[in-house]
């Protein structure tokens, strides 16, 4: 059987070939993603290899992890989880953007002489061990 691996300073992780395939089917419009489809099917090897310079594939990680696919060697620990055994966490504001809940507090003179200005934000999600050592974090968004 095929399998999928990408290494990060604190995480080995690692796929089937094919649900890394499915997952990128359904981003198949994306240019990279085409390009990591045909990269893929190209190799005979057992174990294939992804570059780490293909920063992009650490989106795919997280859309792998989030339906419970493949397993995770954390670096730290030194113990394999599979993906269901991992505890994900938010980064930033959260996960998503549209459950962003800010509490203004604003004084009458503020809001009669001034408008409100916007606050930058950013959010993400990120998955960590067991133990608590963290393998992934990715800000997905920005405002």
């Amino acid at each position: 059987m095929k399998t999928v691996r990408f290494e990060t300073s604190d995480a080995i992780f690692q796929f089937t070939y094919e649900a890394v395939v499915e997952v990128l089917h359904n981003r198949a419009s994306e240019d990279e993603a085409t390009e990591l489809i045909k990269s893929l099917t190209a190799q005979s090897q057992d174990v294939i290899e992804i570059p780490q310079e293909k920063k992009s594939f650490l989106y795919l990680i997280l859309v792998l992890l989030a339906s419970n696919k493949g397993s995770v060697l954390c670096k730290t620990c030194g113990r394999e989880y599979q993906a269901s055994e991992l505890e994900s966490f938010p980064i930033g504001a959260g996960e998503n953007p549209l459950k962003v809940k800010l509490r203004y507090r604003e004084s009458l003179l503020k809001r009669i002489l001034g408008r409100q200005k916007r606050v930058p934000l950013f959010g993400g999600k990120g998955y960590g061990c067991p133990e608590g050592h963290e393998l992934i974090g990715l800000v997905t968004w920005r405002t």
